[in-house]
């Protein structure tokens, strides 16, 4: 098995005239999604990333592996030769996206929509598991939606109930990495929704955690042209990610008192429900 800076070969002349690159290049090893982007923004061991895509993540490089006997955490390697304790829930933007749409409103009026009402969503409890959860581990899961009424079946509260219960759904996560060990004060987020000020700042709120966004875009592909120019260099991958590291644009605090609002807790017990109906 390769190493995350070991050369795999290089590119034969068949190959580069498909590809159309030249031949005898380095070709490496290659990575996943989460471990590129923990490169594309520099993450050096004990530094919290989080993913929000269409699926989301929570991870942390480590020098030391992790066991989780529940399953919820995996123990995945990162892209410098450490760990990379990682938890996933399936349903992240997308189950954002499926409410919004259901209701006939584009993502961009959704999340101001959402973004103009408090956390707690009037009393509305999304659980958001459109397709099973991973995160927890429900495969079967479905969705569900308590506290409607007259005064809360409305638009702009279902959005809000929806981006709440993604929110919480990655404080989930964060809980499933603590038990493990990984625990940390602040986040650096990533992935499509870190762009989105309501999506900073819920996820915020959801886990009391500050919460940061790195410069560029795409970071996932800045990881993989750092280990790219890692090989081609000869030099530690980690090294060359550190100093393409790129600068904090986003820093968001946690308001006080809005952790509550999210309702962890009652989840909590409704998750435990669901996974004795499995």
């Amino acid at each position: 098995v390769l190493g995350p800076g070991e050369w795999a070969g290089t590119l034969s002349a068949a190959a580069a005239t498909e590809l159309n690159l030249p031949a005898g290049i380095p070709v490496g090893a290659g990575t996943g999604d989460n471990m590129a982007a923990a490169l594309g923004i520099g993450a050096a061991p004990g530094e919290l990333v989080i993913s929000l895509g269409t699926s989301g993540t929570a991870f942390m490089a480590s020098e030391k592996p992790t066991a989780d006997p529940t399953g919820e955490v995996c123990g995945f390697a990162d892209a410098t030769g450490r760990f990379l304790p990682l938890a996933c829930m399936i349903n992240c933007t997308r189950a954002f996206d499926l409410v919004a749409g259901l209701l006939g409103i584009d993502r961009e009026d959704a999340l101001a929509r959402a973004g103009a009402i408090e956390p707690g969503a009037g009393g509305l409890l999304l659980l958001p598991y459109f397709g099973g959860e991973r995160t927890p581990n429900l495969p079967m899961a479905t969705g569900s939606l308590s506290g409607l009424s007259e005064g809360t079946l409305r638009p702009d509260l279902l959005l809000r109930a929806a981006l709440d219960g993604v929110a919480a759904g990655i404080a989930y996560c964060l809980g499933a990495l603590a038990r493990v060990g990984v625990v940390a004060g602040e986040a650096t987020l990533v992935g499509g929704g870190s762009v989105s000020p309501v999506w900073r700042q819920a996820i915020a709120d959801a886990t009391g955690l500050r919460i940061t966004v790195r410069g560029g875009a795409e970071h996932a592909a800045r990881g993989a042209a750092a280990q790219a120019a890692a090989l081609v260099l000869r030099e530690p991958v980690s090294e060359v990610a550190a100093r393409w590291r790129p600068e904090v644009v986003v820093d968001v605090a946690p308001r006080p008192g809005m952790g509550a609002a999210f309702r962890l807790d009652e989840r909590r017990a409704l998750i435990e429900h669901a996974r004795g109906a499995q």
